[in-house]
């Protein structure tokens, strides 16, 4: 009640804009992607448009797919989930998605 004699108002996130989708996102337990084709392919689930998608992982096409939720912040989990692709399977090519998405500045170095 002080904020509003103080002239403040609460930001306030719409219940189905992006970047409510986004906080959503952040905090379940579902994965983003989804690898496919031993590093190849990758199912994407865009939290933005509540669509999967399937891309080649190595496309320009699946860059910008993932912008619009990075620039949300969900960059920390998309680095997250293909540092765990990498870990799991070394040979799979996930090391160079992750530095194609940090040179794209989606990720944090």
């Amino acid at each position: 009640m002080a904020d509003a004699k103080m002239g403040h108002k609460k930001v306030k996130v719409q219940g189905d804009s992006p970047a409510h989708r986004v906080q959503i996102a952040l905090t379940a337990d579902a994965r983003r992607l989804v690898p496919l084709n031993g590093g190849l392919s990758v199912y994407y689930f865009n939290p933005i448009t509540n669509c999967t998608e399937h891309f080649k992982s190595n496309s320009v096409d699946f860059v910008e797919a993932l912008r619009p939720a990075c620039d949300l912040g969900l960059g920390p989990r998309i680095r997250q989930e293909l540092e765990g692709f990498h870990a799991q399977w070394p040979k799979n090519r996930w090391e160079r998605v992750l530095s194609t998405l940090i040179e794209e500045g989606l990720v944090a170095a």
